[in-house]
């Protein structure tokens, strides 16, 4: 009988999941699994039973009061309907982004079904399969990646929602008080506080659900100004191929598709999780489509000008504008809170060890929390000065070993038998370390590179210098 997944306890975090109970440990943490059987993987469901096992998952992970399933699905939730990293296809220009997105895509899509395939052999969380697979040590890199990247994709929030509110009182003010973004950024910093001090992540579901609802009501508005601009005014100047900056978008191609904190608490929820195989490859297909057609729409739109946060590059006098400006930045403002959580878990386990949660230890962990968030607004404003850059680094250098690199590894170990599986595991770990290294080295050139004339305020006119 193939090994099937334990359900995940009400009570169970983001950080803690069912013991391994499959693989045999021997000594210095290497295991034994040549012995272990694979499962045969029955994918001729019908569509009427995907479906009904995809509305399953959605509701499990998106209204669960259980941790680790809201808290990850929230945040990545937000991050997809947001879209933020695609709205520039300008750094690679039309047709380079375009197959870039559909080879991340497949890539991405491939490398979860291998995920998915270790998961069914081995169980826990993400990093500790990793341990179970290769040791302590090897879960600590984990478990150092997941911190490190949610810490960059929440002070790219913290970016993304200055330059909405900047945008939105230039807009207002018809371009009479410029407000630096050092400013939002120390705003927020004071209203996410409280937030971060909820230990309870069922009171923060209503938020994220308001956030939600804004952001899509936002994306709706945003599509239609664009199609209509588009109508009036035709295609705006475009390239193909963009020779300087197309390091770029490889970076937030794969910082779109990264959904490696998703995954892992939608496959423990579900009863069948060998039906999500064929699951995992409509969406990604479906969420390519939505990218591909959102990020050309606002490069044909806008051409060279498109800016990151498209709602920029729409005109901020109308008060529909200043509107859903507004309530944009207000939905990711609440959505970030939820993408804290699995960085303020790590960091207490790490500081507090087996006190953490203790009654006695809220006050210690109430300064980390708060300490975190500070960091978080600190690195949002020393990389506040281009946030497309800012987010083609975190994909680069932290979404590439977590998306690409590390299932791969843990396939590899644990469920890899043939010659050709394992080719074909070693040379993606392969692909994704130099793509990790030539990308980020990359792009951190073009982030060193003096920036051009004086700072953009969004569609407004540059103040004298």
């Amino acid at each position: 009988m193939p090994p099937t997944l334990p359900q995940a306890p009400v009570q169970m975090t983001f950080l803690t999941s069912p013991p391994s109970t499959v693989l045999t440990q021997t000594k210095r943490h290497h295991f034994s699994v040549d012995n272990l059987p694979i499962p045969q993987l029955e994918l001729q469901a019908s569509w009427k039973e995907l479906l009904c096992c995809l509305k399953r998952s959605l509701v499990q992970a998106f209204c669960s009061s259980e941790k680790r399933a809201l808290s990850s699905s929230e945040s990545r939730l937000t991050c997809l309907l947001k879209n933020c990293p695609l709205s520039r296809f300008f750094n690679g220009g039309l047709l380079f982004s375009i197959m870039t997105l559909v080879i991340t895509a497949v890539i991405s899509g491939y490398v979860l079904l291998l995920l998915l395939e270790t998961k069914l052999v081995v169980s826990g969380s993400y990093h500790d399969i990793g341990g179970t697979l290769y040791g302590p040590r090897m879960r600590s890199i984990m478990l150092g990646s997941i911190f490190v990247s949610q810490i960059g994709f929440s002070a790219a929030y913290f970016i993304f929602v200055a330059e909405n509110l900047q945008a939105f009182i230039l807009g207002i003010t018809h371009c009479t008080k410029p407000i630096p973004l050092n400013h939002f950024i120390l705003l927020q910093f004071s209203i996410l506080i409280p937030f971060a001090l909820v230990r309870d992540i069922a009171k923060l579901s209503p938020t994220a659900l308001l956030a939600n609802t804004f952001i899509l009501s936002g994306l709706l508005y945003v599509f239609g100004s664009e199609i209509s601009i588009l109508g009036s005014q035709g295609v705006a100047d475009i390239k193909m191929f963009n020779p300087k900056d197309f390091p770029l978008f490889i970076g937030t191609a794969v910082f779109s598709f990264q959904a490696i904190g998703l995954f892992i608490p939608i496959t423990e929820s579900l009863r069948e999780p060998r039906r999500f195989f064929s699951i995992v490859k409509v969406v990604v297909a479906a969420v390519t489509l939505v990218f591909g057609v959102a990020g050309s729409l606002g490069y044909l739109t806008f051409g060279s000008k498109v800016e990151t946060v498209i709602l920029i590059n729409l005109d901020s006098s109308r008060v529909s504008v200043q509107i859903v400006q507004l309530f944009y930045a207000l939905a990711i403002l609440l959505s970030t809170p939820l993408q804290f959580l699995p960085s303020i878990e790590i960091l207490e386990k790490w500081t507090f060890g087996s006190l953490s949660g203790k009654p006695d230890m809220r006050l210690q962990e109430n300064v980390v929390r708060i300490g975190l968030v500070g960091v978080c607004a600190a690195i949002a404003w020393a990389g506040k000065a281009d946030l497309g850059k800012f987010v083609a680094l975190i994909g680069c250098l932290f979404c590439v070993p977590l998306t690409y690199i590390y299932p791969p590894i843990l396939h590899y170990r644990a469920c890899a038998r043939s010659r050709k599986q394992k080719i074909v595991d070693a040379s993606l770990v392969v692909l994704g370390i130099v793509v990790c290294v030539y990308t980020t080295a990359q792009t951190v050139k073009l982030m060193l590179e003096p920036a051009g004339g004086p700072p953009k305020l969004g569609n407004c006119p540059a103040p004298p210098t």
